[in-house]
């Protein structure tokens, strides 16, 4: 049983039944759960101000239509919103957003587009994902340095190899949904 904002209470059930609970929780980097913790509030409370649903009615490309025309819009603005937001929490504003502008879970390829895009942005910079952050700080407590830049230069390579895959994979296969459904 899972409950719909993703909580399962089977490993809660496994930390409470184990004979090593306190030295589990110690280990915890509870820095990390509250960052994400703190940013699924803030993205939350963003979505309810009804800011980002009204600025994105100006977008016309984020109107569902051909996936020519949406699967570039969603790719680039959640590789470019992963940057500012990091990926997982851009995904938990996004994913309403697109559900506004008339997205159903049959519309395959822009969930792909979202999922991929968040994804892959994760790639681009240090803050691209917030498991980035936690590999760096780890890296730092064992004396190793790796600086945004240095990140940034593979990082774009990489992203851009990959978003340009995805997105040729995405407009392939949204067109042989469509010829498929109409056979």
């Amino acid at each position: 049983m899972q409950h719909k904002r993703g909580f399962s209470p089977g490993p809660t059930l496994l930390l409470l039944l184990s004979n090593r609970r306190r030295e589990i929780v110690k280990k915890l980097d509870w820095g990390v759960i509250i960052m994400f913790a703190s940013l699924f509030v803030l993205m939350q409370a963003v979505w309810d101000t009804g800011i980002v649903a009204e600025v994105a009615r100006y977008l016309p490309s984020m109107n569902k239509g051909e996936p020519a025309s949406y699967i570039p819009s969603i790719l680039i603005s959640s590789v470019l919103l992963s940057q500012v937001l990091s990926n997982v929490p851009m995904v938990t504003l996004y994913f309403p957003l697109m559900k506004y502008f008339g997205y159903e879970p049959y519309d395959i390829p822009a969930w792909v587009a979202l999922a991929g895009g968040s994804t892959l942005a994760g790639n681009l910079t240090l803050i691209g994902a917030a498991s980035n952050l936690i590999i760096v700080e780890e890296a730092e407590a064992r004396g190793h340095t790796l600086s945004f830049f240095e990140f940034f230069k593979v990082g774009l390579i990489v992203t851009i190899v990959n978003v340009l895959v995805l997105y040729s994979f995405l407009i392939v296969f949204s067109n042989l949904h469509f010829i498929i459904s109409y056979v």
